[in-house]
């Protein structure tokens, strides 16, 4: 045979096999050797033929050793010898491993063909082609020889240690894999550094990845092409680990109960393939970590399906439908960054929605004309409503056509999140729960059919010039105890105006804190209440003239607007302590500052009281050394106090501390140790190794300073998790152990 060949053709034909075996019931070794001698010799007479038939012999099953066995444009060829071994070249069996590899064959491109009836089976007990495969720098096109151009069927068990390795650049170009585990520690296919699918060279559909029951898939800076990668939706055990790579798929599911982990890597759509169905099934252990989804390269759809699973990374999609993986006991889809819409009027949405992010869609207000509301209020029109559907409520809502706003969104997080649409945003209900001061904008209108509830952080209204009324909320507005409600002005002077036609309710006792918390309008916007209602608020005086004269609140809980002007504050580390320093312009009724002090935005405490110097028409420079307790971020604020006793707060600012806390963990994936990285311990710690069950598998206590190693050599193969205790601080931190 000659052995320039660059494609083999391996015919993998169970008729043959079975044929070969029944014609030598007892076949010794040497009748073997023979026969296997002659075949290859008549091989050889082709040596002309620019492609290779080979048929694999099982009849020496019963009699084989294990072999780790290469495929070579000669046959197969034994590796990994002893000195006193002799090379058994025979065909694979199910016990042994087989090896495809460019570098040690010379074969650049190898072709296996299977059929409908006789499916590639690795690692399945006895009637498996091998017992593992291991694929490097090399194409192999697995293809269904009685299917016309179609991928073949590959099944892989790990319950005898059985795997499918990819990597070193290979590419699987066609193939249909079914993963059946049996063994939680080992991955059924393994593909780092390659390419699963090949759309240059097939349709999607040639290659797909099916994780059944227990089944496990890894990818580690590599790349998927096909039409399916699944989980069983219901019961499945197994899962996908995913880091640094890329998914183009019609259909990502991530079936109930699967351990899903998902770093660094995306989802994308190319010319092959617009739509996508993304699903996360219910009890999944789906971790994400700056992860996104991007369909940006035509018509897309994108059908974000979950239940409370966090996806912490951004979407980006010509359109999008999110829904509930359980209707019966709803969770949101949580979005744990920015959700960016194409040029296309907007979203479907059924159930609630958590965003911390950017809410952006391109469209131009134009191009809503088919699919938008008009808002009437007292036959007035305040502005249009566009592109959000509820395609699982048949609640009809007062002022919003076609069920266009029955759905509750949700921002959280600790920065600012701006609503970007083309014409005024609907929603049911908004809730805006940031942490600390985080805002949230919006560059036009928000219509709010139901109620709004501000349960921290700030809703700030910059007025938009071309509409009327910048918020909109046919229901309640309520705001709870270091919320706020802040009507802004423009840089045009015009202020933010809002209709209420129910009833606002501050919970805040120091009334129109426009730092933070609180109803502030101190710009003089109009507060218009277009039903019959009343305001339990606390607002700034500025705001009555405004008010409907039925309506104007209590002059007991009235805010006395400050002249004295805090014009800086600010916060530097200086060895163990925070040096702060403020500025007071034309200072004439400040009495006092009280130093508040936060280590999560939200609980502040204070920390000293300083006297203001009294009646000072200049600049007043004040300092102040913190020398209490630090941690890695330190929040401060100033209340600021008159002669009155009535007072305001600062902006909160944050000062890094020094850093005590365990701040890296590496390497991830481990093998037999893994570090902690970390600054000064006080004090001893103690760690938990935790399966991704839940379960202990380790406890261990450490103390000192720099890379502090683990051994997890005795761990099976998975997902954990560490647990960090200490009396000062807990922390944890996910890994995988391979």
């Amino acid at each position: 045979m000659v052995g320039n060949f660059d494609r083999i053709i391996f015919d993998y034909n169970k008729f043959i096999l079975i044929l070969l075996h029944n014609s030598f019931p007892s076949t010794t070794k040497s009748l073997e050797s023979l026969f296997l001698f002659y075949f290859i010799k008549m091989l050889r007479v082709m040596k002309h033929v620019s492609t290779l038939v080979l048929c694999c012999v099982f009849c020496m099953v019963g009699q084989a050793q294990n072999r780790t066995l290469l495929y070579t444009s000669n046959g197969w060829r034994q590796l990994n010898l002893s000195s006193t071994q002799t090379a058994d070249n025979r065909p694979p069996t199910s016990i042994d491993d087989v090896v495809i590899n460019k570098s040690l064959s010379g074969l650049s491109e190898v072709i296996i063909k299977t059929n409908q009836q006789d499916s590639l089976i690795i690692g399945g007990g006895k009637n498996s082609f091998c017992h593992s495969m291991h694929i490097s720098n090399t194409a192999v096109y697995f293809i269904d020889s009685l299917l016309i151009d179609s991928g073949g069927s590959i099944y892989v068990y790990t319950s005898n240690g059985g795997y499918v390795l990819v990597d070193s650049g290979s590419v699987i170009m066609q193939g249909i894999f079914y993963l059946l585990g049996g063994n939680s520690a080992i991955k059924d296919l393994r593909v780092e550094d390659s390419k699963f699918g090949n759309y240059t060279q097939h349709n999607a559909d040639w290659a797909d990845l099916y994780m059944e029951d227990s089944g496990w898939a890894s990818f580690k800076n590599s790349s998927f092409e096909g039409f399916r990668l699944e989980t069983k939706k219901n019961g499945s055990t197994g899962g996908l680990y995913a880091q640094n790579s890329t998914f183009s798929a019609s259909s990502f599911v991530l079936g109930d109960n699967t351990v899903d982990t998902f770093l660094n890597s995306s989802i994308i759509a190319d010319d092959s393939n617009y739509n996508l169905d993304f699903f996360i099934g219910r009890n999944a252990h789906f971790i994400s970590e700056n992860a996104s989804i991007k369909l940006e390269n035509g018509p897309a759809l994108l059908n974000f399906t979950s239940s409370g699973s966090v996806f912490n990374g951004s979407i980006t999609s010509w359109y999008m439908n999110f829904q509930q993986e359980d209707p019966a006991s709803p969770l949101p889809n949580i979005i744990n960054g920015d959700v960016v819409m194409i040029e296309e009027p907007g979203a479907g949405i059924s159930g609630d929605l958590s965003i911390s992010g950017n809410l952006t869609n391109k469209m131009p207000s134009f191009g809503f004309q088919t699919d938008t509301s008009n808002l009437l209020i007292k036959n007035q029109y305040f502005f249009t409503i566009g592109g959000i559907k509820n395609f699982n409520q048949a609640v009809s809502i007062k002022n919003c056509i076609n069920n266009f706003c029955h759905y509750k969104i949700e921002f959280f997080g600790d920065k600012t999140s701006n609503i970007d649409w083309g014409i005024g945003f609907p929603a049911d209900t908004l809730i805006i729960n940031k942490t600390g001061c985080a805002k949230v904008t919006a560059t036009n209108s928000l219509y709010v059919a139901g109620d709004t509830r501000i349960k921290s952080g700030q809703l700030a209204l910059v007025p938009n010039d071309k509409i009327l009324y910048k918020f909109v909320c046919a229901g309640n507005v309520e705001i709870f105890k270091g919320g706020g409600l802040f009507l802004k002005k423009n840089d045009k002077g015009i202020a933010a105006n809002i209709a209420i036609g129910d009833t606002i309710i501050d919970h805040n006792t120091n009334p129109g804190d426009s730092i933070c918390a609180g109803f502030s309008n101190p710009y003089k916007g109009i507060i218009y209440y277009y039903k019959d209602t009343t305001i339990i608020a606390n607002t700034d005086t500025t705001s009555t003239s405004n008010i409907d004269s039925t309506r104007i609140p209590n002059s007991d809980s009235v805010q006395i607007v400050h002249n004295d002007t805090l014009t800086h504050f600010s916060g530097s580390l200086s060895g163990k302590s925070v040096m702060l320093e403020w500025t007071m312009e034309k200072q004439s009724k400040t009495k006092n500052f009280i130093v508040e002090k936060s280590f999560d935005q939200m609980m502040f405490s204070p920390v000293t009281n300083v006297i203001a110097t009294p009646n000072s028409p200049t600049q007043n420079d004040y300092h102040l050394a913190d020398n209490t307790s630090l941690k890695k971020i330190n929040y401060y604020r100033l209340k600021i106090v008159d002669v009155s006793d009535d007072y305001y707060y600062s902006d909160t600012i944050s000062v890094a501390g020094p850093d005590e806390r365990i701040i890296l963990l590496y390497p991830n994936p481990v093998k037999d140790h893994v570090f902690l990285q970390a600054g000064v311990i006080p004090g001893e710690i103690e760690i938990s190794i935790v399966d991704f069950k839940g379960a202990v598998v380790r406890k261990i206590k450490v103390s000192g300073t720099g890379d502090i190693p683990i051994n997890t050599s005795q761990l099976q193969r998975g997902n954990y998790s560490i647990f960090i205790h200490s009396a000062k601080f807990e922390k944890t931190i996910p890994f995988v152990k391979e």
